[in-house]
């Protein structure tokens, strides 16, 4: 492997795994936080029917945000995978390397640009 390579890796893997360590830090935070506004909640007075919508809806979007971000760590960690299996930056459609600033801009992307806009076209006209 040249130098400039060995650099690139590194260079990623770091972006990577700084992005891993973000993501968990954040799932942790919101799932502590979770464990404590459980607890609040039942110390909390009776509430009414709005009140309860209210909750739900907040809870509803706490938990969409949490799956977000737990999507969001499984693809930083199926990028860390492929670099240890020396597959990391190639496209999974056509091999092609994909280029670097995209890989800078979305660390954890699989497909380069070409095959990126197929897939995305494929799917807008189902």
């Amino acid at each position: 492997m040249r130098k400039i390579e060995k650099t690139r890796k590194a260079k990623l893997k770091s972006m990577l795994v700084a992005m891993r360590d973000d993501i968990t830090k954040r799932i942790f935070e919101e799932m502590g936080s979770k464990k404590d506004e459980l607890s609040d909640d039942r110390n909390q007075a009776p509430m009414d029917s709005g009140d309860l919508s209210t909750l739900d809806f907040q809870q509803s979007m706490e938990n969409t945000l949490l799956s977000h971000e737990t999507e969001h760590l499984n693809r930083v960690n199926s990028a860390l995978d492929r670099l240890k299996q020396g597959t990391y930056g190639v496209c999974l459609n056509c091999g092609k390397e994909i280029n670097l600033v995209r890989l800078q801009a979305v660390p954890f992307v699989e497909y380069c640009v070409s095959c990126q806009g197929k897939k995305e076209s494929a799917v807008a006209t189902e």
